[in-house]
């Protein structure tokens, strides 16, 4: 009687160690599972990250490449003769030019200016053959 009733308490130990067990076990699964979930999420973030990378280096070797091509301008162009340099001969035709297209502007103004008085008076004798048009049609309608 008392191997039996020795046999259920350790029956009963064992029972509550292999549930206990099971507890465990169902923790580690869940451990695992939520390991992997976040290696998986780790993972894309690392290759977001990498991609991300890749475009800023790829928009950092853009910058580099225009500030280079700004310094070449920016060389070239301390590099050309100053301005006091040219020519005076070049410079005196060139104020030339640009007197007699002055002068060919005003005179297109003075021309323009007369071309709109000679109208003025034409465009009057316009108008009043219009209201005598417009007369004589209204007579020609009322007959």
């Amino acid at each position: 009687m008392i191997r039996l009733e020795q046999a259920l308490l350790s029956r009963e130990r064992v029972e509550r160690d292999y549930a206990d067990l099971e507890g465990r076990v169902a923790d580690f699964r869940a451990r695992a599972e939520r390991t992997e979930a976040a290696e998986t999420l780790l993972l894309v973030e690392r290759d977001s990250s990498t991609e991300q990378y890749r475009d800023l280096q790829a928009q950092l070797q853009a910058a580099q490449d225009q500030i280079a091509d700004y310094a070449a301008q920016l060389m070239r162009a301390s590099a050309a003769p100053p301005s006091s340099a040219v020519p005076l001969a070049r410079l005196f035709a060139a104020q030339g030019e640009r007197d007699d297209a002055r002068a060919e502007r005003d005179d297109l103004r003075a021309d323009l200016a007369a071309a709109q008085a000679a109208l003025s008076p034409v465009q009057a004798r316009a108008d009043v053959a219009e209201v005598e048009r417009d007369r004589v049609r209204q007579l020609v309608a009322t007959a």
